[in-house]
């Protein structure tokens, strides 16, 4: 299990906090614990500034997930200290990122592709907006006149390799981070987000046929080269903006009510 995170400041209570783990998703008890314990260690609340996502990896651990029924075949058995220590080590992880923060630049663009997903059932394709949409929004953040973080955020749906691989991993959102961060000659923190678009299954891009290597099984394999597509887009954008210390950031946390009738499924699918 990876979390990583990355602070946007212009002081205590104007913060932006993005924080990314290798988990299926991201539960409200987990949220409100992780804000509970920072609230005790910084003695106030982030819950207007915590961005907190998981990069849906169906081979991340579960037991953090307090549920029964159907749900317990996706996420185990919940196990009380293995969650504690998740949220105490997330916590640890943002107050880290808040204690680092130093005078920076941002910076952002949207760079495309599309060869990181494709429709997997079309059953999104009455909906007004794109389902297949090529955005890849990203902020570039610089410090010290040198790169220090991306943050992007692509519609995927990052289950590349599933239960029978017997491997714990953060799948193709993790692969695509480390691809990107081997692109540049210095550390880079990248966070790569999954983002709308639940029915866009992972991309399958060609390969090259001037590559060489050891034969890796087929997932690895295809998230290699989906890492390498997707960072080949986001290094030349990357490498063409024009950074500013004066934006304005904004966040706001809404709740909404998840359920059958809501999202508007008709009785017995």
């Amino acid at each position: 299990l990876t979390l990583r995170a990355v602070a946007l400041s212009r002081g205590d209570a104007f913060e932006v906090v993005l924080v990314r783990m290798d988990t299926v998703g991201v539960f409200q008890q987990l949220r409100e614990a992780v804000l509970d314990e920072l609230e005790s260690r910084l003695g106030r609340r982030l819950d207007e500034g915590l961005i907190l996502a998981g990069n849906h990896t169906h081979s991340g651990p579960g037991r953090i997930l307090m549920t029964t029924g159907a749900l317990v075949a996706l996420g185990d058995v919940f196990f009380p200290e293995f969650y504690d220590r998740i949220v105490a080590a997330l916590a640890d992880v943002i107050e880290r990122a808040l204690d680092d923060r130093r005078p920076a630049e941002l910076a952002t663009v949207i760079a495309r592709t599309s060869e990181g997903h494709n429709d997997r059932r079309c059953e999104n394709d009455p909906l007004p907006q794109l389902q297949e949409s090529p955005d890849l929004p990203l902020i570039a953040v610089r410090r010290e006149g040198r790169l220090d973080a991306i943050v992007a955020s692509y519609g995927y749906h990052g289950t590349v390799l599933g239960i029978a691989d017997r491997t714990l991993s953060g799948d193709m959102g993790a692969v695509v981070e480390q691809r990107v961060a081997e692109r540049f000659d210095h550390p880079v923190t990248v966070l790569f987000f999954n983002s709308w678009g639940a029915d866009m299954a992972p991309g399958n891009p060609p390969e090259d046929p001037t590559a060489s290597g050891p034969v890796q099984p087929d997932g690895f394999d295809r998230m290699d080269r989906l890492g390498n597509a997707i960072a080949g887009v986001i290094e030349p954008a990357v490498g063409a903006l024009a950074y500013a210390d004066d934006l304005t950031i904004r966040a706001r946390t809404y709740r909404v009510a998840i359920s059958r009738e809501a999202i508007g499924y008709p009785t017995g699918t």
